[in-house]
């Protein structure tokens, strides 16, 4: 396996990442619109940039390039 998804959390407006809150040492799920912590129940409204609310995305980094491109 040399991709890796990962979660982020992207304004569409300037183009910013930030990412995903983080509550007792994990990343929060996102339930119902909301970030949750399974762990203490804390819940986060998505972070708004722009005046907008931030949307999930993907992304994907391909770990042979992110260890070895460094290399050459």
């Amino acid at each position: 396996m040399d991709k890796l998804i990962e979660q982020e959390l992207y304004c569409s407006v300037c183009g910013k990442t930030k990412p995903i809150p983080y509550c007792c040492g994990k990343e929060m799920d996102f339930v119902d619109g909301v970030f949750f912590c399974s762990s203490c129940g804390r819940e986060t409204k998505i972070p708004k940039c722009c005046g907008k609310e931030m949307s999930l995305r993907n992304k994907v980094i391909d770990l042979k390039e992110e260890i070895f491109g460094r290399l050459i």
